[in-house]
């Protein structure tokens, strides 16, 4: 009687694949033509028995099927690299060859974010919430059990947290991006300003847009697993109220960074906080730490003194006097004196004492910022610089007749003189501001 028997480990227990014999106890591969040379008598072992070969066919994988398996590990190999653009290639081929699986679904939709121009911010928002409930779907669909299913929803929750997170931070960076030259409009004069605020305004409004399709990414996600799902699962609870609160949080960070500025309606917000209280009954959504609370409450105390507060708008007073106290003495120049540098020297303080005015103002409303006094105090010194030349020169020149020119004392110096030691007031008082602005923060940072 002929045996087949593995030379390498005496085996006799087989599996046939692919044309080719495994031996299933070392695992060695033989074809057709070696698995012959293997045969032997039973004699030939010896006097004991050898038992009947066990041969089990499987079947043959197809080249799909192995195309397939493949590319799922070269995606995941290039996701784990970070190398999106290969992984997208890859998922892309996937969705082709096997159209209902979940991740052929999601990341090619994921992956396309991370290569997007800013305009194209809201477009990826609405992409990633409108493929949800279809992978939702199909992982629920699943053979598959029941911990698989929950992995899979989890990584789901996570790309979508941590993409919505990624998005929202580009949307403010550009934000102020195209805020980021208001300063400067600002020191062309008031149709600068108004231009610099009507930009500002409007590219706040279209951020809270683009923020607000942001975070319906999360409302999505957790109205999708709550309906297909279910909320029994202890596993699938979470994920959907942690959805939910996200949703919470993102409106909580936006409101803070803009101003009170929410991203939803009062009563859109109170319909998703109420969700939650269903199965949270004690939730806050107050996202702010004691900590927190005790950091604001220290800054609000040190930088609301009066010390600070009361020399800014000093400061602001008096500028807006020498303002007009030079504006005064630049048109009698201009009118009874023919001096080309008082006329200059005028001119440059008016300018400066203008956009002495935007930073001081920007200064009282920031109590805890420092640059904004500092570029104030730069304006007011060029302003009395300006001052203190068109005094001198306005002091010493020729009084103007239509006939000739004469010699005779003016007064009109009077109004510059005054002005600069306005000037000067205003310089000190905006000095103690930012004198106590310092303090604030040594003591803050205490």
């Amino acid at each position: 009687m002929k045996q087949l028997v593995c030379e390498m480990c005496d085996g006799t227990a087989w599996t046939k694949q692919d044309g080719f014999f495994i031996c299933q106890g070392c695992g060695m591969k033989y074809s057709v033509d070696e698995a012959k040379k293997l045969m032997v008598d039973v004699e030939e072992k010896g006097s004991e028995e050898v038992p009947a070969v066990e041969i089990a066919v499987q079947p043959s994988e197809s080249l799909a099927d192995r195309e397939l398996k493949n590319l799922y590990q070269a995606a995941k190999n290039a996701m784990e690299v970070n190398d999106s653009e290969m992984a997208l290639k890859h998922y892309e081929r996937i969705s082709v060859l096997d159209p209902n699986n979940w991740e052929a679904v999601f990341y090619p939709v994921i992956l396309k974010t991370e290569k997007i121009k800013n305009g194209e911010i809201e477009i990826a928002a609405v992409s990633i919430g409108n493929c949800l409930k279809k992978v939702l779907q199909l992982i629920h669909g699943m053979d598959a059990p029941e911990e698989d299913k929950i992995k899979a929803v989890e990584t789901v929750y996570l790309r979508c947290l941590e993409t919505a997170t990624w998005l929202t931070s580009a949307s403010n960076g550009f934000r102020q991006s195209l805020t980021r030259g208001n300063g400067w409009l600002a020191l062309t004069g008031l149709s600068g300003m108004l231009m610099g605020a009507g930009v500002s305004y409007n590219a706040t409004n279209e951020n809270c847009k683009r923020c607000t399709t942001i975070a319906n990414i999360m409302l999505i996600l957790g109205d999708n697993i709550a309906a297909i799902f279910g909320t029994e699962n202890e596993k699938y609870k979470e994920f959907t109220l942690q959805s939910w609160k996200a949703v919470i949080t993102f409106d909580e960070v936006y409101r803070t960074a803009y101003k009170k500025l929410p991203l939803y309606t009062p009563e859109s917000k109170q319909e998703i906080i109420d969700r939650i209280r269903k199965y949270e009954p004690d939730y806050q959504r107050n996202i702010q730490s004691e900590p927190q609370k005790q950091e604001k409450e220290k800054k609000k105390q040190l930088f609301g003194r009066k010390k600070n507060k009361v020399p800014t708008i000093i400061s602001i007073a008096l500028t807006g006097l020498a303002f007009l106290l030079t504006y005064i003495g630049f048109m009698l120049v201009c009118i009874e004196l023919v001096d080309g540098g008082a006329m200059a020297a005028c001119g440059l303080s008016i300018l400066a004492l203008f956009g002495t005015l935007p930073f001081s103002i920007v200064a009282l409303v920031k109590k805890d910022n420092l640059k904004m006094p500092m570029f104030a105090l730069i304006f007011q010194g060029v302003s009395a610089f300006g001052l203190m030349i068109s005094t001198i020169l306005i002091a010493t020149a020729d009084t103007y007749s239509y006939d000739y020119y004469y010699s005779e004392p003016n007064v009109y110096w009077v109004f510059t003189l005054f002005a600069l030691i306005v000037n000067i007031g205003a310089i000190v008082c905006m000095v103690l501001a930012l004198s106590d602005r310092k303090k604030a923060w040594s003591e803050f940072n205490k």
